[in-house]
């Protein structure tokens, strides 16, 4: 069964179960547009290796000048959190407990800048 339905999963869990089902072994969270966030992964990732090379110039005394080579490792990846940590049954009302997922995309880069040296230095 697929359901963008989030908030339901405990229900479907519920009524499967009541239905006669033994248990739920998986349930497989994903997200909807993977290609989108790992596309923001990347732009976050250059950003951030920007900021660190213009941190790194300015304390070397120069300035970060042209981009020469940007790149990224392979495979990005997208993780999401394990089933056991996503729902629990609880005694007290006979109701499952959603706990939403975490899905976490993450991108690694590598970057060059040249430092072109100040004024003074030429």
């Amino acid at each position: 069964m697929q359901t963008e339905q989030l908030e339901k999963v405990a229900e479907y869990i519920d009524v499967a179960l009541s239905a006669g089902a033994t248990g739920v072994t998986t349930a497989v969270y994903s997200a909807k547009d993977p290609e989108a966030m790992r596309r923001q992964a990347l732009i976050q990732a250059v950003t951030a290796a920007r900021r660190d090379a213009e941190a790194m110039a300015e304390a070397g005394g120069g300035r970060l000048g042209n981009l020469e080579l940007v790149t990224t490792e392979q495979p990005e990846s997208v993780f999401a959190e394990r089933m056991d940590r996503m729902f629990k049954k609880s005694v007290a009302d006979e109701v499952t407990e959603i706990v939403a997922p975490k899905i976490t995309i993450s991108a690694r880069v590598i970057a060059r800048w040249r430092f072109p040296p100040t004024a003074s230095e030429k």
